[in-house]
């Protein structure tokens, strides 16, 4: 960092940029409440202290990579969903976990808080300066169903849901009579005279940026042994068309993702397919 700020300020623009580093969430001895908060008493003299001496001499930024979910997940018993979601009542929701409503829920009221909350208690005028992680969903990410959809955008750039992100954009969603939800996020309508309401529903489809081989090994395990009802999709069945490779797999995919009730893990095919939570209008046939 030290060598970093000092090429900066040779070429005359230490001023204009930042050198920081983040700091884990397991270098924090306590982080619940806020006010107990504190560093790891071992990294405080060596680490920490030499750090922020040179981010108070630079005039930089403390970053500390917070991850709400992970805190949240593992003390269910002592944090609410709603302080996690940033909601200003008590509360008393017993459910718990990743969801798209969870993730535009919480990002939502981050991004009004942060538009309109002012600072911290003991700065109430400096304005806080946030990122959101991340902006778009890691679709070939192992582990956990969650660490592939932290995005707000899905690998494909559509958005993964709305939220406002400017202040004009949040007056227009709280002044819009039609948007009083809890997270103040607006849900996509479903076609006209064509069905219920696809609220709260979600779709399998193929990824394209996986590529034609893998689209296609892929789209061959679910009509062979995931045992995807693939007649439709057969040549002169009523779904052959679009005849692209693409419209097949998504409708493969998404025979099996509802055939397994869609639980998590059935929409990856190893990194073949991703979840939507809007009508995947493009392809005809569902």
């Amino acid at each position: 960092m030290k060598n970093m700020y000092a090429s900066l300020r040779k070429l005359n623009f230490s001023a204009d940029i930042k050198v920081s580093s983040p700091v884990a969430l397991i270098a924090l001895q306590s982080s619940y409440p806020p006010s107990s908060g504190s560093f790891k008493s071992d990294l405080i003299e060596p680490f920490i202290k030499p750090m922020l001496t040179f981010l108070q001499r630079t005039g930089s930024y403390l970053m500390v990579n917070s991850y709400p979910f992970f805190a949240f997940e593992a003390n269910t018993d002592t944090i609410s969903l709603d302080y996690a979601l940033l909601r200003p009542n008590e509360g008393g929701d017993t459910e718990f976990g990743a969801g798209v409503d969870n993730a535009a829920a919480y990002n939502g009221n981050l991004v009004r808080r942060v538009l309109t909350g002012g600072g911290t208690p003991l700065r109430p005028n400096d304005k806080l300066n946030v990122f959101l992680f991340a902006l778009f969903n890691e679709n070939q990410k192992g582990g956990p169903v969650s660490e592939r959809n932290y995005g707000l955008f899905y690998p494909n750039t559509q958005k993964v849901y709305d939220i406002p992100l400017s202040l004009d954009a949040l007056n227009g969603t709280m002044s819009n009579p039609t948007n009083r939800s809890k997270t103040k996020v607006p849900v996509a309508s479903p076609p006209v005279n064509q069905g219920p309401s696809t609220k709260g529903q979600t779709w399998c489809v193929a990824n394209v940026q996986a590529g034609q081989d893998k689209l296609q090994r892929a789209l061959d395990y679910a009509c062979g042994e995931g045992g995807a009802d693939c007649r439709p999709i057969q040549s002169g069945e009523r779904c052959f068309h679009p005849d692209t490779l693409e419209a097949h797999a998504s409708y493969a995919f998404n025979s099996y993702y509802q055939k397994m009730s869609r639980a998590s893990g059935t929409c990856y095919f190893g990194g073949a397919a991703y979840v939507v939570t809007q009508l995947p209008s493009k392809f005809v046939c569902l």
